[in-house]
């Protein structure tokens, strides 16, 4: 099974192709006493349901996330990109 979602804005719109047994990354955001803590998770695709990927984790636990939130391992994440721009 192989699903596509858009990344990117108006002036530069990538497809990533995302398919089972990618690893994919994926921002996570856990509120803290002080305010907001913001994370990288990597995690592998165990299964697509139309714009939802099933997720399995390295410590074996499965998540759910919508697929235009996922970035291929080894590609610049939501993160780094809000940090450091997309030069």
């Amino acid at each position: 099974m192989l699903d596509q979602t858009l990344n990117g804005g108006a002036a530069e719109a990538t497809m990533n192709t995302i398919s089972i047994g990618d690893q994919v990354t994926y921002v996570k955001m856990t509120a803290t006493a002080g305010g907001y803590a913001l994370s990288v998770k990597e995690a592998k695709v165990i299964g697509l349901d139309g714009g939802i990927a099933k997720l399995r984790s390295r410590n074996g636990r499965t998540s759910i996330q919508p697929l235009h939130k996922l970035t291929a391992a080894g590609q610049r994440n939501a993160l780094t990109r809000a940090l450091l721009g997309d030069a």
